[in-house]
């Protein structure tokens, strides 16, 4: 057994009071099933830390956790340490790149980035992942290329999609690809209805069709109703919720339901993913400010 997996075991071993059975029963049980495993996993990677400071696949895990915390330097010392110790692995290669992506250090990270699509040309979470480092430099045009650039044998439904779907970047895809998509039904969004009608909504907005937009938001908001009634903390699909309400105009619900999404990720638990929900809730402010401001508009002009 790697040593990683054998220092794994042994933090746990070591933690009894902390790998107790998750709360199922309420919502109130299962925030803090959320809080426990996050205490678990710091308490374990400080633990395997101990046992093996210098096995690589440790240290990649420390990385993430320290991340999650903000802990930012640390991660990133971790990340780097991780490369050395193992440089040709390609989970050192993300792990150390995606800290250097979110700390802004672009041109190590782009050679990271261009390497690691390099070795898979066809891996879409790769291609994401340099679109976004293009973004964050405002190179609109190198970003569209590596969406582009898509080796021809990856269906073009496929590519589409997925850009369609994650990190919001829909509004990256060039004209083609973004008809293409609004073709599609929900089978190419594994029969999701919520993702499938909330990623045609925005595309819908982003066309000016307000029409489409608002009848896909009320499809969206429904079936995400329904996703709800079956795992009611779920962060994404609280906030996916909350953006079809404000494309319903129905703003007041859409914070309440952004703010409750975010709720269960907040940044003093995950500056990861934190940092988007707290995104999401501005947006929906901003719509409800626009609202307010364009009706302040229309008075004073009537």
């Amino acid at each position: 057994m790697p040593r990683f997996y054998n220092a794994l075991w042994e933090s746990r071993r070591r933690l009894p009071r902390l790998t107790g059975p998750a709360y199922t029963c309420s919502e109130m049980d299962e925030a803090m099933a959320t809080i426990r495993r996050r205490l678990c996993e710091s308490a374990e990677v400080t633990e395997a830390m101990r046992v093996a400071p210098n096995d690589a696949g440790v240290l990649r895990m420390a990385s993430g956790m320290e991340a999650r915390r903000g802990r930012w330097q640390e991660s990133l010392a971790h990340a780097e340490q991780a490369m050395r110790l193992d440089p040709r692995s390609r989970g050192s290669k993300i792990t150390l790149y995606d800290k250097l992506l979110r700390l802004h250090k672009f041109p190590e990270a782009v050679v990271l980035g261009r390497e690691a699509m390099a070795d898979r040309p066809r891996d879409l979470n790769t291609a994401n992942s340099l679109t976004l480092l293009y973004l964050m430099q405002g190179d609109l045009a190198s970003a569209q290329a590596v969406i582009r650039n898509v080796p021809a044998d990856v269906p073009r439904t496929a590519v589409a999609t997925y850009f369609a779907t994650y990190q919001d970047l829909y509004w990256v895809l060039e004209d083609d690809d973004q008809k293409l998509v609004m073709r599609l039904g929900p089978s190419m969004f594994d029969n999701d209805r919520a993702t499938w009608a909330a990623v045609q909504m925005q595309l819908a907005t982003l066309r000016g069709d307000r029409a489409r937009a608002r009848a896909l938001a009320d499809t969206a908001q429904a079936e995400f109703t329904k996703q709800l009634q079956m795992t009611p903390n779920d962060p994404q699909q609280h906030i996916f919720r909350g953006l079809a309400l404000a494309t319903l105009g129905r703003k007041d619900e859409a914070i309440a339901e952004a703010t409750r999404g975010a709720s269960f990720n907040p940044l003093s638990q995950d500056q990861v993913n934190g940092p988007y929900y707290q995104h999401q809730i501005g947006c929906q402010e901003q719509a409800r400010d626009d609202d307010d401001y364009r009706r302040r508009l229309g008075a004073q002009g009537s």
